[in-house]
């Protein structure tokens, strides 16, 4: 449907309505002129039904009359716009094949996609993790018990909250007595 269809199908309707004796106001075309901006270029002529009639009626039977006022003026828009079947075929097939496109491509860019997040995390497991030793000498008494801490090697901002094992390396160099 062209974006034109719309406000041809509605000057009709409004058309039919004076001439039946319905009073049109200001602030009413106004408010249809307002519903025809903010239309999406793919409204039908129901869903337009449904957008004008509660701008235009007052009770449930100026409603229907509204619908069946809009169902002859769907009519005359037809015969006033003579699109060829030939010219809709073509339009239709078009979107089919934009359609085709995108079923077609899109899957295949997301599985790009995953594939790429994929081969960036093995790339980034596959890194060696920098090791900082960190020496710390100290002694111990023969009998005596200590603690060790990794905040006591902690000498450096890089360490602390990032150790993930810790070795201790003990050497004895107790002597005999």
């Amino acid at each position: 449907m062209t974006r034109t269809r719309p406000y041809l199908l509605t000057a009709l309707l409004l058309d039919v309505l004076e001439t039946e004796g319905w009073k049109i106001g200001t602030g009413q075309q106004l408010r249809i002129q307002e519903l025809l901006r903010q239309l999406p270029d793919d409204v039908d002529d129901d869903a337009l039904g449904l957008a004008l009639a509660p701008l235009l009626a007052r009770n449930p039977q100026e409603q229907s009359l509204v619908y069946e006022k809009l169902e002859e003026c769907r009519r005359r828009a037809d015969e006033l716009a003579e699109v060829p079947s030939a010219y809709r075929a073509q339009e239709q097939a078009e979107a089919a094949r934009t359609h085709r496109r995108w079923r077609i491509w899109l899957p295949l860019a997301l599985l790009g996609l995953l594939g790429l997040g994929i081969g960036i995390g093995y790339w980034q497991m596959g890194k060696p993790q920098p090791v900082e030793i960190i020496r710390k000498e100290f002694s111990v008494n023969k009998g005596q018990n200590t603690q060790i801490c990794p905040s006591d090697f902690a000498d450096s901002d890089s360490l602390r909250g990032n150790v993930t094992y810790l070795t201790i390396m003990f050497q004895n160099s107790f002597s005999k007595k």
